[in-house]
């Protein structure tokens, strides 16, 4: 595996019993960037509504998350039921001259109130820009 395309462990979450809905599972991954000028920096999700319908497709409920931050492209999310699995990659834009704030912050909502936050700015690249 080269250097370009690391995987980091970001975090495990487990014990879920998720119903599998595409429309729950889609909606409760975000992301946020505390803007201090002109920079951007975001998850793109608009190309991923098709990745959460083969979720609810291939799996029927979700016992585990793990995600992983992919060096230099985005975050990828494995769903688990049991011992089948389903990932999904979500590409990582950035805009930025990396004098402003490079803050991104990763947020899951888990049904029931649950919601983790994980500060993923230190995986970002400084000399790659994925605009």
């Amino acid at each position: 595996m080269s250097e370009k395309n690391k995987k980091t462990y970001i975090a495990t979450i487990k014990n879920l019993n998720l119903k599998v809905d595409y429309r729950e599972v889609f909606g409760m991954i975000s992301s946020d960037h505390q803007q201090d000028c002109c920079e951007a920096h975001y998850l793109d999700f608009d190309n991923s509504r098709q990745d959460f319908k083969m979720v609810e497709q291939m799996l029927s409920k979700i016992d585990k998350i793990e995600i992983y931050w992919e060096e230099w492209m985005g975050v990828t999310f494995f769903f688990y039921d049991g011992e089948e699995r389903v990932w999904i990659f979500i590409p990582w834009r950035a805009e930025n001259n990396w004098y402003y704030s490079d803050d991104l912050q990763l947020i899951i909502n888990i049904p029931d109130n649950w919601k983790y936050e994980f500060d993923i700015t230190e995986y970002q690249t400084r000399d790659y820009y994925n605009i």
